[in-house]
């Protein structure tokens, strides 16, 4: 038997227009989503969908 736990990445972008929580701001607190939308734009392998572009 194998057991998995599966994760649905929600992305900062998705995050602020749901209201929930995302694993950006869950461990940077002090920091707002849009914060972490532009920390993932930053990065030199920036992906729309990572960072929530498309959502």
């Amino acid at each position: 038997m194998v057991r998995s736990h599966t994760m649905r990445f929600i992305s900062p972008g998705a995050a602020e227009r749901l209201k929930v929580p995302n694993a950006c701001t869950g461990c940077h607190a002090d920091k707002s989503n849009a914060w972490a939308i532009d920390a993932l734009r930053s990065w030199p392998e920036h992906s729309p969908w990572r960072v929530g572009e498309f959502f």
